[in-house]
């Protein structure tokens, strides 16, 4: 594998490790946290919404 090819394998494993889905419960704490910052109850649609754009 030459250096151009094994920087790309090495960045792509990374965006991997980023990107590994996260559990419901996980998801949740998140958009709870966000929505705490912005100081108002999230609804339900905004909560699946979320959760879809996490993973």
């Amino acid at each position: 594998m030459d250096t151009l090819s094994s920087t790309a394998h090495t960045r792509d494993t990374r965006s991997q490790e980023l990107m590994c889905p996260l559990s419901d419960e996980e998801a949740n704490m998140l958009f709870v946290a966000k929505c705490e910052d912005l100081k108002r109850l999230p609804t339900e649609v905004q909560r699946d919404r979320f959760v879809r754009l996490l993973r």
